[in-house]
C-alpha cells in the first residue's frame, strides 16, 4: 500500500499504542493455545487500529468492530480496504461475541484455527501499519509497531509469517490447535479442543460447526 496517512498530535499515537498492546496480547494468547481469548483480543486490536485510521480523517467511531466502523474504513480508505480479508474481519467481529456467550437469540457457532488466525492477523496489521506516516511537532514519529520491528521484539516476530517471510507451505506444516464451539439460545452448548498435524487454510473463517448435544455423532472441521 503506497498511501501514507499523516496526522499531527499525540491522539493518533495513543490509539496506535493501545492497538499494539492488544495485538501483542493476542499474539501471546494464540501462540500459547488460548484461542478464544486470543481471538477476542485480536478483535479489540483490529478495532482500535481501524479507529486510528478513521481518526486520520478527523472522525471517530464508537462501539466495537461493527459495520459502521468497517463502512467508515472502506469509505475513507477504499484501496486499503480491498487489500484486507473481509471474511477474517467478520470472523473477529463474531469472535468478540464470545465475551457475552449468554446473550444469544439464535445458535452461535465458531471455529478458531490457531495458526491460520495468527497468520491472517499479522498480515492485516502489517498492511494497515505500512501506510502510517505520523508527524508530531514537525518530526516523523514511528508508531509502536514500527518501533517494535526496529527493536526486533520477540513477541512481535515470533512465528510472524508476514514479517519473517516464512513460505506459506512451510508455515502450514506446524502442529496446530483448533477450538470449536456451539452455543444454543438457552446458553447451553458444546466445545471441542483438538490438535491437527498441519494448518488448514482452506475455506471461510466462518465455517459451519457440527457440534450439537442432540447428535450422537459429530464431525470436526479440522480448522
Amino acid at each position: 500500500m503506497k498511501t501514507k496517512f499523516a496526522k499531527d498530535g499525540k491522539d493518533l499515537l495513543g490509539f496506535l499504542g493501545l492497538a499494539q498492546g492488544d495485538y501483542l496480547a493476542a499474539r501471546l494468547l494464540l501462540l500459547n493455545g488460548l484461542l478464544p481469548q486470543g481471538a477476542q483480543q485480536a478483535a479489540t486490536a483490529v478495532e482500535k487500529l481501524f479507529k486510528a485510521l478513521v481518526l486520520v480523517k478527523g472522525n471517530r467511531c464508537k462501539g466495537h468492530l461493527e459495520q459502521n466502523l468497517l463502512n467508515n474504513v472502506n469509505n475513507k480508505f477504499p484501496a486499503l480496504y480491498t487489500e484486507l480479508n473481509e471474511d477474517f474481519v467478520k470472523f473477529l467481529r463474531k469472535a468478540y461475541k464470545l465475551r457475552y456467550h449468554d446473550d444469544k437469540h439464535s445458535k452461535f457457532t465458531l471455529v478458531i484455527n490457531q495458526y491460520r488466525t495468527l497468520m491472517e492477523l499479522d498480515s492485516l496489521v502489517a498492511k494497515v501499519e505500512s501506510g502510517f506516516k505520523i508527524e508530531q511537532g514537525g518530526k516523523i514519529q514511528k508508531t509502536p509497531y514500527q518501533q517494535a520491528i526496529e527493536k526486533q521484539e520477540n513477541l512481535l516476530l515470533s512465528e510472524n509469517q508476514t514479517l519473517l517471510e516464512i513460505p506459506v507451505v512451510e508455515y502450514c506444516q506446524r502442529r496446530n490447535r483448533v477450538y470449536e464451539i456451539a452455543i444454543e439460545p438457552d446458553a447451553t452448548g458444546l466445545a471441542a479442543w483438538y490438535t491437527t498435524e498441519g494448518v488448514n487454510i482452506n475455506g471461510s473463517f466462518l465455517k459451519p460447526v457440527d457440534l450439537s448435544s442432540s447428535k450422537s455423532t459429530m464431525q470436526f472441521t479440522l480448522g
